[in-house]
């Protein structure tokens, strides 16, 4: 994943990038990586540390990425949310399959 950071006088370093992936909106796997750098304006390619979740069949798996501030200052506390984003995964399985002759008429 590429982060581009946008601030004009601000490193990535002052913030932590916290994921979480979702089944139908119910968290399934978490974690953070508070080692970011990257000047203003740069833009760095960093890897996080999940997999991808078993599918279920039927079910919406997504990526939801917060960035936070780690200390807070006069203007903003810690824990700030600064930005988000969020990402369908390409996590599917197909549905099973049911015997028509079975259902009733």
């Amino acid at each position: 994943m590429r982060l581009r950071n946008e601030y004009d006088f601000t490193d990535l370093s002052a913030f932590e990038l916290r994921w979480r992936i979702t089944r139908d909106g119910v968290p399934v796997d978490s974690g953070a990586m508070a080692s970011l750098r990257g000047a203003p304006g740069s833009t760095q390619t960093v890897a996080l540390a999940y997999t991808l979740p078993a599918p279920l069949a039927g079910r919406e798996y997504f990526l939801d990425l917060r960035m936070v501030r780690r200390l807070g200052d006069a203007l903003v506390p810690a824990g700030h949310v600064v930005a988000t984003e969020q990402f369908a995964l390409p996590v599917q399985a197909p549905a099973a399959r049911v015997a028509t002759s079975t259902l009733p008429p």
